[in-house]
Order: C-alpha cells, then structure tokens, then sequence
C-alpha cells in the first residue's frame, strides 16, 4: 500500500465511525459497507503500523501469581518481583 498521511489516516478513522453501526452479524460479507469498513480498517493498520508501533515495555509486568493482596484495610498493591516485593 501507498504512504498514508495523517489526513488520508483520520479521513479513514472518521469513516470507520460512520460505518460501523451499518454493520452487524447479518451483513452480508459482500455488503458494500462492509467491504468498505475492511478497506478504511487497513488504511488506518497500515499508518498505525507505521507511525504508533508499540515496542516492548521498559516495566517489569508482575505475572498474576505475584500479586499479593493487601493485609489491612489500606489500598496499597504489592508485587513480588524477582524475590523481592515492592
């Protein structure tokens, strides 16, 4: 696909807007909205890929056994983090 602008990127979110309530789990798939909603939807893929790709956290993600719940009544969230709690 050609380079998308930012224009080309929020003509194509604005139309997805206006065609998703046109669809629904009875559109037929060769529906002109729908074919329409897939063409927009790669448009605005293809510029995301390119301009908001989102790389690997710098943050250690707790895994869910980690979590331990609180032992009074205050809000404060501890995680174990490599042997350690924090």
């Amino acid at each position: 696909m050609s380079h998308i602008n930012e224009t080309q990127y929020n003509d194509a979110l604005a139309k997805i807007e206006k065609l998703l309530p046109l669809i629904d789990g009875n559109t037929s798939i060769d529906d002109p909205n729908l074919l329409e909603l897939k063409r927009v939807s790669d448009i605005v893929e293809n510029y995301e890929l390119e301009h908001y790709q989102i790389g690997k956290s710098p943050y250690p993600i707790p895994e869910e056994d980690s979590f331990m719940p609180p032992d009074d009544d205050s809000a404060e969230i501890k995680y174990k983090t490599k042997g350690k709690e924090s």
